[in-house]
């Protein structure tokens, strides 16, 4: 287990080892569903499905529909939809449609994910190479069944993404690989900090009683949608996001970034901290699909964390990071 304060920053390229879509996937689908064409009133581009869920939601389409193509057509200049969604953020209709489509999106690919068993089951071993498997062997290794509850509390994840996979894979997983209850394995899982700043789809429907099931049906998030995800300008007025983003990593000894991007938008949200107020001895972070030539400046930001130690930064997967670097975390760990 983890006996140190550790803090997990989760971005889109570790959901993405689930079959989740990385932020450009997203964005690109957000892209092309949003970009409605008609041709003697039939819809000859776009998604259908995402045009009759926005029919199903505002009584007045016509507005969402010019929203969208707006959205579409500027989407690409932004690296991520966030960003997106940040520049438009005073026209109402366009942050509204931008959320639909998000839950949309990230609900069919939670759907899709080879985790996403039968009947609402979840397959396990589909995760059997990602970060998730390591994860959890490294949080209940060293404990007895009878202290499953301690699992958990020495870790905070501070997860970027709107799914639910972390959730859904640890539920499942504690209870066919850890032996354990539902009853146990929800309480192990309710008492895992997790810090969301762009929120999610929404609870899960083992977490509470009107909860989404993992890839549920849009009929269900309609009304939730707005609530339940975040701009980044709603996140920032709030100000306790931050806030207990920067807790969480001023009471930790190791950071792990996995599958995270780096973006500026992103890094506004890890306050600049005096020197000596941490006490982070370890940070690692997975740069995949990230130039090399930028390691010195993702270097040089990092060190603004007060972390004593230089970080280490492998251009690999947040699976592999883990099974590479697993005797290095668990010493730090100890």
């Amino acid at each position: 287990m983890f006996n140190k304060p550790t803090v997990f920053i989760v971005g889109a390229g570790a959901s993405a080892e689930c079959g989740l879509p990385t932020g450009s996937q997203l964005k690109d689908r957000i892209r092309g569903g949003l970009g409605f064409q008609f041709e003697g009133g039939q819809l000859r581009k776009g998604d259908e499905a995402l045009l009759q869920l926005l029919r199903g939601r505002f009584s007045q389409v016509n507005p969402y529909i010019k929203a969208g193509h707006e959205l579409s057509a500027t989407i690409t200049t932004f690296p991520s939809i966030d960003e997106a969604l940040h520049w438009w953020r005073a026209r109402l209709e366009i942050v509204e449609l931008g959320k639909l489509a998000i839950a949309h999106y990230i609900l069919d690919a939670e759907r899709r994910s080879p985790l996403a068993g039968k009947q609402r089951s979840v397959n396990i071993e589909a995760a059997n190479d990602t970060w998730l498997a390591t994860f959890i062997s490294m949080a209940l290794s060293g404990l007895e069944q009878r202290a499953v509850s301690r699992a958990f509390e020495n870790i905070t994840i501070i997860n970027f993404n709107y799914d639910r996979t972390i959730e859904t894979y640890l539920y499942s997983a504690l209870q066919r690989r850890g032996g354990i209850s539902s009853e146990e394995a929800k309480q192990c899982v309710t008492g895992l900090k997790v810090i969301r700043p762009y929120g999610s789809i929404g609870k899960l429907d083992w977490q509470e009683q009107a909860g989404i099931p993992y890839g549920g049906h849009e009929n269900s998030v309609a009304a939730q949608v707005e609530k339940n995800i975040r701009t980044f300008t709603e996140q920032a007025q709030e100000e306790t996001v931050s806030a207990s983003i920067n807790q969480a990593l001023g009471n930790a000894e190791i950071a792990i970034f996995l599958g995270f991007g780096f973006h500026q938008q992103n890094m506004k949200l890890f306050e600049p901290i005096p020197p000596g107020t941490r006490k982070i001895h370890a940070l690692m972070a997975t740069t995949k699909g990230i130039d090399d030539k930028n390691h010195e400046a993702i270097t040089s930001h990092l060190l603004r964390l007060g972390i004593i130690a230089s970080p280490t930064l492998v251009a690999c997967k947040a699976g592999e990071l883990l099974i590479q670097l697993r005797p290095t975390i668990t010493m730090a760990a100890v």
